[in-house]
């Protein structure tokens, strides 16, 4: 899958069985057309889903989303911290249900 951004998506990376974070999100390995590898954070969206409390929970998604772009962006210039290559968005599918791929 390619992204507006111009990322191919290459595989997912595999979630560690103790994992503690990331629960709302997969994790993959992207490349940029000049042959630039990173890291890619999708969030989920789904456990919002046909819950009762979904507008709570696409808030609270949302606001962590929010939070650590806005985080990266003003680390930037630092050497020792992860950098934000490029944010934005994607429907994989026709509605919120459709799941991003995860790593097995």
């Amino acid at each position: 899958m390619v992204l507006p951004g111009g990322w191919t998506v290459e595989a997912p990376i595999p979630r560690h069985p103790r994992a503690t974070g990331g629960c709302f999100s997969c994790c993959y390995y992207v490349r940029a057309k000049d042959g630039t590898k990173a890291f890619l954070k999708a969030l989920d969206y789904s456990p919002a889903i046909g819950n009762p409390n979904a507008a709570d929970i696409l808030k609270f998604l949302s606001s962590a989303y929010v939070y650590e772009r806005d985080v990266a962006q003003k680390c930037g210039r630092m050497d020792r911290v992860v950098r934000a290559l490029d944010y934005g968005q994607i429907q994989v599918g026709p509605d919120l249900s459709e799941l991003v791929p995860e790593a097995s």
